[in-house]
């Protein structure tokens, strides 16, 4: 699958911050990434539609915050579905959202790579 969210889309929410607080701006961001996805995993394994929607409603904001448009909506998507007690549509789609949080991993990690190098 082809993502929309890049390293330019990153740099640019970078660039608020002063450079020398960027690299522990990102380490927070990928740490908050990685704690999002395994809730999002429990919470789909356990049917817990209430901790799910606590993690997609970070996650959305997180994801439209760092520019990942797609992510983004994407969460946002299955948050409605929670909001409209669609909680099996919603557990279906949290599942997709595992390869997105992935890939804006791997792009916050290559760059912090890039920063520290």
């Amino acid at each position: 699958m082809t993502y929309l969210f890049n390293k330019n889309n990153f740099i640019e929410f970078l660039d608020d911050f002063e450079p020398e607080k960027r690299v522990r701006m990102v380490g927070i961001y990928i740490q908050g990434f990685q704690a999002h996805k395994e809730t999002c995993i429990n919470a789909t394994d356990q049917r817990d539609a209430e901790a799910l929607q606590a993690t997609v409603h970070d996650m959305k904001s997180l994801a439209y915050m760092i520019k990942a448009q797609d992510f983004g909506q994407h969460a946002e998507d299955t948050e409605a579905d929670l909001m409209d007690n669609k909680p099996e549509d919603a557990f279906k789609k949290a599942k997709d959202l595992l390869p997105m949080v992935d890939h804006v991993l791997s792009v916050m990690e290559a760059h912090l790579a890039e920063l520290q190098g």
